[in-house]
């Protein structure tokens, strides 16, 4: 049953024809599902988002009419933030992992825009087991910098460790 309600639910959204018969359990007369999909900047068939909607920009997203978010190549980034040699320090200096409530990562565009962000908050991380992290991302724009920023449980952003990226994702 889950499975025929995630086919039906994909043949609403246009992303396939499961051959079912939707209506009058489909999404309308008023709007058409690309109506919807410029509004919110989502394609359902291609998974796309417009970047507007990445960024959480509240819609209509799609204001121009304009479809070359749908089309535009999207390159793969593959690599590894590493705060290996900077792990003690932070530790230091707050005096006990107790104190961190997590480490945020994040890889950034060249106007610091981010393109990626985790928030790790697993023991592993904290107490220093982890001092890496692997990522995978697609975007339009090319990674330029990595940052590892730790997050107290005082609400305070410290140690800040931002590293050029240039050179080190893969395609």
């Amino acid at each position: 049953m889950d499975e025929e309600s995630k086919s039906r639910l994909r043949q609403l959204l246009g992303m396939e024809d499961n051959g079912y018969t939707l209506y009058p359990h489909d999404i309308g007369r008023i709007r058409s599902i690309k109506e919807y999909e410029d509004y919110a900047g989502v394609d359902f068939k291609l998974r796309r988002l417009h970047l507007n909607a990445k960024d959480g920009t509240i819609p209509p997203t799609v204001l121009s009419g304009d479809d070359n978010w749908r089309t535009i190549t999207q390159t793969l980034y593959k690599g590894t933030v590493d705060w290996t040699k900077e792990y003690p320090n932070i530790r230091s200096s707050l005096g006990c992992t107790c104190n961190i409530s997590f480490i945020m990562v994040a890889i950034e565009d060249e106007t610091g825009r981010t393109l990626y962000r985790e928030d790790l908050n697993k023991s592993e991380y904290i107490n220093g087991a982890l001092t890496t992290l692997a990522y995978e991302f697609e975007s339009t724009e090319t990674p330029v910098k990595s940052i590892v920023w730790t997050y107290t449980t005082k609400n305070e952003w410290v140690h800040t460790i931002e590293t050029e990226i240039f050179s080190q994702f893969s395609i």
